[in-house]
């Protein structure tokens, strides 16, 4: 998020947003519409908007193996670096459930 000038707590929920359509098999933006979100988290989820668009738009693009499209020129080192954290986290919060 830092690359990206966002606010930490905004990328955290746009991830947690992003898969929703797949997951409800719903169009996103049904879903996304109605909530009390920030309008620039509401842009970035639908329109893909604005810098937390565009980091949702380079993470899509390096889960897809697509590692040198960053809209925002940022190293795939960092992108590499930042999906590894966020896989540990999701490890560890999984792991304090199980217990």
């Amino acid at each position: 998020a830092t690359k990206y000038r966002c606010p930490r707590y905004q990328a955290y929920v746009l991830g947690l947003l992003s898969t929703l359509d797949s997951i409800l098999d719903t169009p996103l933006v049904d879903i996304i519409e109605p909530l009390p979100l920030p309008d620039a988290l509401k842009e970035a989820l639908i329109r893909r908007e604005g810098a937390l668009g565009a980091m949702l738009d380079d993470v899509v693009a390096y889960e897809s193996g697509q590692f040198e499209t960053s809209r925002n020129k940022v190293d795939p080192v960092i992108l590499q670096g930042a999906f590894w954290s966020a896989a540990g986290s999701a490890h560890r919060m999984l792991m304090r459930l199980n217990k």
